[in-house]
């Protein structure tokens, strides 16, 4: 997957903004960094990518408790992270995957009576030129696809490409397949892991096959005649070959 462009609109303190990654100095840099000052919304940028691919984010997701904000919904709601004094807004995250260009959105509306309307939020779009089609609305359809198309789970994502701050570790203390399995998907050499699995069945059907024989072998081996034993029993029958 390559991240191309970022839309933010309302959230946190991020009141409107556009992220180009594959125009100008940022499709020309291989690294770069986010900085800014306490609250200028460095953070809200990555919420922003996980929110538009993943329906969630770790900020509100590791939130211990439930209780009421402000706002009148939980800590752990990921609506809080609509922007103070604004009805609507939206991560849109465009980015390709093997050519094919696509536009994963979530957004969030405020009513007028301040509850919070999600059951739309999910959008998947796939991008021809110009031309935008939606393929996927509906939220568990639209999730489901994205993590088909990233190749990781959210927990895997949030674990390995987007860390929060402070939870590099909980990669570290992972299991160690599932580290060998991120970083696979991560550089893209899991069709080494395939191919050594095939490999793998090839030998163990190989060996099967000699343990068979050798099976075969033993059992037949005993009955084996010698030469003279066999001139003994068809004596003509020899004779007749060799002279042919």
């Amino acid at each position: 997957m390559k991240i191309e462009k970022l839309i933010i609109q309302n959230l946190n303190s991020i009141e409107d903004a556009e992220i180009v990654f594959s125009e100008g100095i940022l499709a020309q840099e291989p690294l770069f960094l986010i900085c800014g000052a306490t609250g200028s919304g460095k953070t809200t940028i990555l919420d922003a990518i996980t929110l538009a691919l993943y329906d969630k984010v770790s900020r509100y997701e590791n939130v211990k408790n439930k209780e009421q904000t402000e706002k009148g919904i939980t800590t752990k709601d990921p609506y809080n992270i609509l922007r103070n004094g604004k009805y609507d807004g939206k991560a849109e995250l465009h980015f390709s995957v093997k050519d094919t260009h696509y536009i994963a959105t979530w957004s969030v509306h405020k009513t007028k009576s301040n509850s919070y309307t999600g059951t739309n939020r999910r959008k998947l779009e796939v991008v021809d030129g110009e031309l935008r089609t939606v393929i996927l609305d509906k939220i568990g359809a639209v999730n489901k696809k994205i993590e088909e198309l990233v190749g990781l789970t959210y927990e895997q994502f949030v674990r390995s490409v987007m860390l929060a701050q402070g939870e590099f570790n909980t990669f570290l203390v992972s299991d160690k397949a599932e580290q060998s399995e991120i970083l696979e998907k991560l550089t893209g050499t899991e069709v080494y892991s395939k191919i050594a699995d095939v490999i793998r069945i090839r030998k163990n059907e190989a060996l099967q096959r000699k343990k068979d024989a050798e099976t075969l072998y033993n059992s037949l081996k005993d009955d084996v005649k010698s030469e003279e034993e066999m001139r003994a029993l068809f004596p003509y029958a020899l004779e007749a070959l060799e002279n042919t």
